[in-house]
């Protein structure tokens, strides 16, 4: 109870404070939301006040999962095949070369530099795993990113053309590619012991993922049906989630995937598609704060043993990395093109923004695997979902001012 009654406090704390405070701030130098709630998190976690301390964060570790499936659910629901059909070449194929070359490019970098320098004193499958799990973790946060930005500029300033238009598909592209590779990392490099005849394989694993997804899918059209009250529709989400996720949990599976799967199941064979996908984001908000205040208070600034410039190291070489590779990719797919609305050859600039999905992962991510790359791990992702808050909205600004000089 006292878990829950901090909580509580500390989130009415930061709703004032970004009510009041962050929010003139973000008027004023135009930022995405959310910065402040990590740094909220930070500040009442046990790195800094203690507020909230290491027992807390760890009671309210399960919970979490709710928050991480419903992401993962809300990112299925948003992809039907049908529609896949009436995008441009154009735009898979910016999508297809910013993302793949941001995963290869962070994915093998760190690879490399854990696997010779930060994990040297380990050995064995624990070296493997530790090493293949941090480079895959920072290589999917680093590949996804998100349309807040795009939609933001859009409505502001009135910019929605074709460039907006592909920031936001290249967006959901991002993250459904990203959550379904960074699902297959806790198959194929599965960690903790599970009671059973004996321990699965790695494609058994894949299978029992993919296969919660199918399943709960079913069973959701056999007990909801036709349903499209949005109050039942809300309970019967919330019930399906919570299993979803605690079984991913016990399992030390990603409720991110199998969610995803969930939801795109049910986006492409339910008729109550709008209305599941309403119901969902009503309570997007909330769950999105709990996770970025939990995400701070749960970070590992200093993660052990004087590692703080190693920390610091990796993160500043993430963010080169994760920029030149969006940059690049994105410019190098841009080609010549007699449409009166050109795609910028800056739009990489545009995808910089990683949201609340990249940090979910680096949650989810933690949950699982515990080594002494992970710290490392975590602090490259928050502090670029930190940087990048500020700097891709005014680069989103920047490549949508061709739509409207375009339609000038």
């Amino acid at each position: 109870m006292l878990t829950i009654l901090q909580l509580l406090a500390i989130l009415a704390v930061g709703y004032l404070s970004a009510h009041f405070l962050i929010g003139r701030l973000q008027t004023r130098f135009f930022f995405t939301s959310g910065v402040e709630y990590i740094l909220l998190g930070l500040l009442v976690g046990p790195q800094v006040t203690g507020v909230m301390t290491g027992d807390v964060v760890a009671q309210l570790g399960p919970g979490m999962s709710l928050a991480l499936g419903s992401i993962g659910l809300i990112a299925g629901l948003q992809i039907r095949f049908r529609d896949l059909f009436e995008v441009a070449g154009e735009f898979w194929r910016v999508a297809f070369a910013e993302f793949f070359s941001t995963f290869i490019l962070v994915g093998g970098a760190f690879g490399a530099l854990f696997w010779y320098v930060a994990a040297r004193n380990m050995t064995g499958a624990e070296k493997v795993v530790a090493v293949a799990a941090g480079a895959g973790v920072l290589a999917a946060t680093a590949a996804v990113s998100t349309e807040t930005g795009a939609r933001i500029v859009s409505e502001k300033y009135g910019r929605g053309g074709r460039n907006a238009q592909l920031l936001i598909f290249a967006s959901r592209f991002d993250t459904v590619i990203g959550i379904i590779l960074f699902g297959l990392i806790f198959c194929l490099f599965h960690t903790g012991e599970t009671s059973g005849i004996r321990p699965l394989t790695r494609t058994e694993w894949v299978a029992v993922s993919l296969g919660f997804g199918v399943v709960l899918g079913v069973l959701f059209h056999l007990f909801i049906g036709g349903e499209r009250n949005t109050e039942k529709l809300l309970l019967a989400l919330i019930g399906i989630v919570i299993f979803s996720s605690g079984a991913a949990y016990y399992l030390h599976l990603s409720p991110l995937f199998i969610n995803l799967v969930l939801g795109v199941m049910l986006a492409n064979t339910s008729r109550a598609r709008s209305e599941l996908l309403e119901v969902l984001m009503s309570i997007e908000k909330p769950l999105y704060v709990l996770l970025l205040v939990f995400a701070g208070a749960a970070w590992q600034v200093a993660p052990g043993g004087g590692r703080w410039m190693m920390a610091a190291g990796c993160a500043a070489l993430y963010l080169v990395l994760h920029a030149a590779a969006k940059w690049g990719g994105a410019r190098l797919a841009v080609g010549r093109s007699d449409h009166p609305q050109p795609i910028s050859p800056r739009i990489g600039g545009g995808m910089l923004g990683q949201g609340g999905v990249a940090v979910a992962m680096a949650v989810n991510y933690q949950q699982v695997y515990h080594s002494e790359l992970t710290g490392v791990v975590i602090t490259c992702v928050l502090v670029s979902v930190l940087v990048n808050e500020f700097l891709s909205p005014a680069l989103t600004r920047d490549v949508l001012s061709q739509d409207l000089e375009s339609t000038a």
